[in-house]
């Protein structure tokens, strides 16, 4: 079980803490039930880490059945946890002159669609949270997102600067000429004859005609 957070601002019913209560029961409908099952739900939601259209889907089924006269029985402290969790996620409460924190978030519930964050939504977010917009509505997040260079990427433009010697240019190598013909001829002969030479110099009855 989920240890009670300390120092809580509101009190909870230590009895269901952390167990699954039937909420529409008129019986569980108590301040302090209710604001230990707010509690939990935004713990499991910090948790979980869902946003946008995930965590808009889950808040309508963890309160499904809410009416307004029900969120108007939790502590309006808790109903300030509850809205700022959500908005901060993706999941735009509004509130304002005529507008509790219990209907706006009763109006949320409401909703058959996600409603879609407009420019002056946005912009009247970042007001209230500057820092604090983990949505896919967060117009810094797209700015933010830099593509990763490859590392072999940059390995190839940081490369070990060009050997001078090696940048030399090489010279080719002449290719080797048949030797000139005329020559070859010349010195075969000679060859030839100083062979036939010996040859017949060796002959049985040589020099003795």
């Amino acid at each position: 079980m989920l240890p009670i957070p300390d120092n809580l601002a509101y009190a909870i019913e230590e009895t269901t803490w952390g167990k699954s209560v039937d909420t529409l029961d008129k019986e569980n409908q108590t301040e302090e039930i209710l604001n230990g099952h707010i509690t939990c739900i935004l713990r499991a939601w910090t948790t979980m880490r869902i946003t946008d259209l995930a965590l808009w889907n889950d808040f309508k089924d963890e309160f499904n059945g809410w009416t307004l006269d029900t969120f108007k029985v939790a502590n309006k402290t808790v109903l300030k946890m509850l809205r700022p969790h959500l908005t901060t996620h993706g999941v735009s409460i509004r509130i304002g002159p005529g507008i509790s924190f219990a209907k706006g978030l009763h109006d949320c519930l409401q909703e058959d669609t996600q409603h879609e964050w407009t420019e002056e939504d946005i912009q009247d977010h970042l007001k209230e949270h500057p820092d604090n917009f983990t949505s896919r509505w967060n117009p810094a997040r797209d700015q933010s997102r830099t593509i990763q260079p490859n590392p072999l990427s940059v390995r190839a433009t940081t490369a070990d600067p060009p050997n001078p010697r090696a940048s030399q240019t090489t010279m080719a190598k002449p290719p080797i000429e048949p030797s000139d013909p005329r020559w070859n001829e010349d010195r075969l002969s000679t060859f030839d004859k100083a062979y036939m030479d010996d040859h017949v110099q060796q002959q049985p009855g040589h020099g003795s005609m």
